[in-house]
């Protein structure tokens, strides 16, 4: 996981760098759109069905998707 700090105390320009910053080390985009839903009111619902179950967010460009599963994997192509 990659935690960036997404406040903009010390300015957009500040923000921006260390964004870059981090893709460049990792090589990893530091906001892919994946989430990851904590504290979630359809875990809450599901219970206690759904006690080892999580709640993703995958947001595309113009929708998103949710989806409840025990777990949740992607792998990175080159093309």
């Amino acid at each position: 996981m990659i935690n960036v700090d997404y406040s903009i105390r010390d300015g957009v320009e500040e923000f921006q760098r260390r964004f870059w910053n981090t893709w460049r080390q990792t090589g990893l985009c530091p906001d892919p759109g994946v989430y990851s839903i904590e504290f979630s009111d359809w875990l809450r619902i599901l219970s206690p069905k759904a006690d080892d179950f999580k709640h993703f967010m995958i947001c595309g460009h113009d929708s998103y998707i949710e989806v409840v599963a025990r777990t949740f994997s992607w792998t990175l192509t080159k093309d």
